[in-house]
């Protein structure tokens, strides 16, 4: 069954990661050499592969945490995974595994509403979704990969800022979020340690604002199936207004007859949009 899910979800963000690379914004990525001495190599990769993949707004998202998981985990396992030549097997764990980490901590950190605030919740996760599907693939044992989710968490920003004039780096911002969870991945490989109390207490909400509720992490559930496709290259707060504009489209709207248009959103909704 996972198997078959993640399938449609490769599919999905590889349709995605296509249509990223067609946009002129996502060639642009593509050439980038943010540090030339640094431009090539799998970590490179991953950051302008998960950005060429995010921008297009088409990506997969679990609605619950607010989460876009698949643009940051397929791109990061594929590349890790051919790499270091991994078997289809442990590919799947990695997927599965980045994404339930994502899904989980964006759940317990509740997503929809920190939008309000200004944090982005899937940059949020990203570092600690890359950690655990590297942390899979390198074959971390288990006490090496809490040190990796450690470490992501220990380097997890959410905070990207509003939307300036000129070129935006927000793309790249969570390309470089995945990258983080990675080196974090490798770093404890070599054996450096992360602190493991750090969901244990307040520190999430002294350093980010943001109240934690565990009862995501002891959920055994499985969340991957609640994932959702977009049917559009829009935000999912979107995709209502869009359908219902189609179906006006359908019945024979003209626009030249449209005198005034009303539009509300939830407060929630208002706050990001005005950010």
């Amino acid at each position: 069954e996972d198997a078959d899910r993640v399938s449609h979800h490769l599919l999905d963000t590889m349709g995605a990661w296509l249509a990223g690379r067609d946009s002129s914004e996502g060639q642009e990525i593509a050439r980038a050499q943010i540090a030339p001495a640094l431009s090539s190599g799998v970590l490179d990769d991953i950051v302008r592969e998960v950005a060429i993949t995010r921008l297009t707004e088409i990506d997969d998202i679990h609605r619950a945490s607010c989460t876009t998981c698949g643009s940051v985990i397929i791109p990061t396992a594929l590349l890790l995974a051919q790499a270091l030549n991994s078997d289809r097997k442990t590919f799947l764990r990695a997927v599965v595994h980045g994404y339930e980490a994502m899904m989980r901590l964006g759940q317990a950190a509740n997503g929809p509403a920190i939008l309000a605030k200004g944090i982005w919740s899937s940059y949020l996760v990203a570092p600690f979704g890359a950690a655990t599907a590297a942390s899979i693939l390198l074959g971390l044992t288990e006490e090496r990969a809490a040190n990796a989710l450690a470490l992501a968490l220990q380097q997890s920003s959410g905070a990207p800022g509003g939307h300036p004039h000129g070129k935006s780096a927000r793309w790249l911002l969570i390309g470089y979020a995945a990258r983080i969870g990675v080196t974090s991945a490798l770093m404890a490989q070599q054996g450096y340690a992360g602190d493991l109390t750090l969901l244990d207490g307040d520190w999430l909400e002294r350093t980010h604002g943001i109240s934690l509720n565990p009862a995501a992490f002891h959920n055994l559930s499985p969340c991957f199936h609640e994932t959702s496709m977009k049917a559009w290259c829009s935000a999912k707060q979107t995709t209502s207004a869009i359908g219902a504009f189609r179906r006006l489209l359908a019945r024979g709207l003209n626009a030249d007859e449209i005198v005034r248009i009303q539009v509300a959103v939830p407060n929630a909704y208002q706050m990001m949009i005005s950010s």
